[in-house]
């Protein structure tokens, strides 16, 4: 906000509310917009001009602003670490390959293979029955968030059918 000195603190709040409220709900299917920096460069309010219609103005302004750039959704990625017998060390991987996984490492710890891997969290829908059923339940394995990847324009399509039921124009 430099040079914007003049602008008064409740006016300079209102436009945080309507800006974090635009940020809360992205143009694709409503989901909460990452990465984005805003920077102010003019402002123009009148005396009379309520804080409501200021707060609404600058959600307006960057809802219209996102919605003409190209904007991805994100699919969100988890570290595991998965414990397993060395003798279906190999169908795990093979599991993994097939659930978009990578593989990060993979270690000793006395008679067990350690695997690390990063996988789509949408992959992962039913992992821990697939793990026990491909190593007759001889592995463990924790997850937990790792980061965000945004998604190829294809998965982003099977990702809006499935949630809206329709196909994306």
């Amino acid at each position: 906000y430099q040079n914007l000195s003049n602008i008064n603190r409740k006016t300079m709040s209102a436009v945080n509310r309507g800006v974090s409220a635009a940020m809360g709900s992205g143009p694709i299917l409503g989901f909460p917009l990452m990465g984005i920096k805003v920077w102010l460069h003019h402002l123009d309010v009148g005396k009379r001009t309520s804080e409501t219609i200021v707060a609404a103005a600058a959600a307006q302004c960057l809802q219209q602003i996102v919605k003409a750039s190209d904007c991805r959704l994100l699919e969100p990625f988890m570290k595991l670490e998965i414990l397993v017998d060395d003798l279906y060390n190999s169908s795990v991987l093979a599991d993994l390959s097939k659930r978009r996984g990578n593989i990060l490492s993979i270690s000793q710890k006395q008679d067990m293979k350690v695997i690390n891997a990063e996988c789509p969290l949408s992959e992962l829908v039913g992992y821990s029955n697939s793990l026990r059923s491909i190593t007759s339940g001889m592995a463990t394995f924790t997850m937990e968030l790792s980061h965000y990847v945004p998604m190829t324009s294809h998965q982003e399509a099977k990702a809006v059918q499935q949630v809206t039921g329709f196909e994306p124009l």
